[in-house]
């Protein structure tokens, strides 16, 4: 199991960590990631690097909204979880300011 680095997400479309778990993935059973929010914003990038994981038999595992993806039959499922995220975030945005 693989935790991703908290800084990876400090500095805006940097995957560099990320982009190196996906070369070595296959020696992993999973990578742990606090938040789908850790993923890269666009969704190109993101289902590839998340496709390329999977497809190397490695889980990915989100601690905050508790869930596993372990195939790639999931990703839709995700990828309407971090629409959820980000909708959440931008309602949250607006009744504050």
């Amino acid at each position: 199991m693989f935790h991703l680095h908290v800084v990876e997400n400090q500095i805006p479309n940097t995957y560099l960590v990320l982009e190196s778990l996906v070369e070595k993935a296959d020696k992993y059973d999973g990578i742990v990631m606090c938040s789908v929010s850790m993923l890269p914003g666009d969704p190109s990038i993101r289902k590839s690097i998340v496709t390329r994981i999977l497809e190397q038999g490695c889980k990915l595992h989100f601690t905050f909204e508790q869930i596993v993806v372990s195939s790639p039959e999931e990703l839709a499922g995700l990828e309407e979880l971090i629409s959820l995220v980000a909708l959440s975030t931008a309602i949250s945005y607006i009744q504050i300011h």
